[in-house]
């Protein structure tokens, strides 16, 4: 298994939202001598959590992605939103705005306890 592989890193969520390695330890920053390596680990598992969030909200929510604009001419200034599959008709609607850049949800957490 290669070390920028998932599944090499982590395999799951704690029942109360933890992200734990196969051993259960909590996620840690600092792995490697150098602060490149420890960065770039720390960027492959973003990417993977953020893949593994998207099929979560597509697989098992049912929830469909769908571009903004809906035909963009530029794709590099698209986005896109989740939303229910019925949400023009239905009264009840869900629609999940997707923010953008390489801000990470922990990275506050990070720079927290790397400060301690």
């Amino acid at each position: 298994m290669s070390p920028t592989s998932w599944d090499y890193w982590f395999s799951s969520f704690t029942s109360s939202g933890v992200f734990v390695d196969k051993s259960l330890k909590k996620f840690e920053f600092s792995v490697f001598e150098t602060q490149t390596e420890n960065q770039d680990r720390y960027e492959q598992l973003g990417n993977e959590v953020t893949n593994f969030i998207y099929s979560f909200l597509t697989d098992n929510l049912k929830l469909d992605n769908i571009p903004v604009p809906s035909a963009p001419k530029n794709v590099e200034l698209s986005s896109f939103v989740f939303a229910s599959k019925d949400f023009k008709i239905s009264h009840k609607k869900l629609v999940l705005i997707n923010g953008s850049g390489a801000v990470r949800s922990w990275t506050m957490g990070k720079k927290h306890n790397n400060e301690q």
